[in-house]
């Protein structure tokens, strides 16, 4: 009877000893994990800044954004078909500038003389140095007389907007028609279409 006493309070110490020593492992466990994450945590907003969460998304949004701004503009084969659909019924003639000063003007205009050229339209190329008055989207349309807009001018700045593409809407001024007059033969075009550098 002795024994069995024994035996059990043995058991029972083995027991409660080995429960704490479990209890205390998970415990440190559990607190090493946390020291890791708060590390983690400082390690990032040493990185970042900030550890508020919609903070670092709207940084790495701006980021993304910035990064998108440095790639080489370019009308990939679905808009320029796209284009053609929009464009085609109703051709007319457009000047198409790009400026030696901006590193992606040409082939971007490269791309647009070809979509344009593909619709039906005739295109003459205008090259400059340097881009005056970039507007903010890095494509102006511009016109003759902005507030009073012909058909085919609605027609080509509708069917930039289809696809998705920026533009701000320019005026055409007496010198600009002289010199495209004088330079590429185009007497009085619907529209000139400028690929300078974008700031938005």
């Amino acid at each position: 009877m002795l024994v069995v006493f024994v035996l059990g309070g043995l058991a029972v110490w083995f027991l409660r000893d080995n429960t704490i020593a479990g209890h205390r492992a998970a415990k440190e466990s559990a607190e090493a994990t946390v020291k890791l994450l708060q590390a983690k945590n400082d390690d990032l907003k040493d990185k970042v800044g900030t550890d508020v969460p919609s903070e670092i998304k709207k940084r790495i949004d701006g980021l993304e954004a910035q990064q998108a701004r440095m790639r080489p503009r370019r009308l990939n084969e679905e808009t320029i078909r796209r284009l053609f659909g929009l464009l085609s019924r109703t051709p007319g003639e457009v000047v198409v500038t790009h400026y030696t000063s901006v590193p992606d003007s040409k082939a971007y205009g490269d791309d647009f003389i070809r979509a344009f050229s593909d619709a039906g339209w005739k295109v003459r190329l205008f090259k400059s140095d340097e881009a005056q008055d970039s507007p903010p989207s890095g494509i102006g349309v511009a016109v003759s007389d902005p507030s009073s807009l012909t058909m085919r001018q609605t027609i080509l700045m509708n069917a930039l907007r289809t696809v998705g593409i920026l533009f701000d809407l320019q005026s055409l001024s007496e010198q600009d028609l002289r010199d495209f007059r004088m330079m590429v033969n185009a007497e009085s075009p619907d529209a000139e279409i400028r690929i300078s550098n974008p700031s938005i």
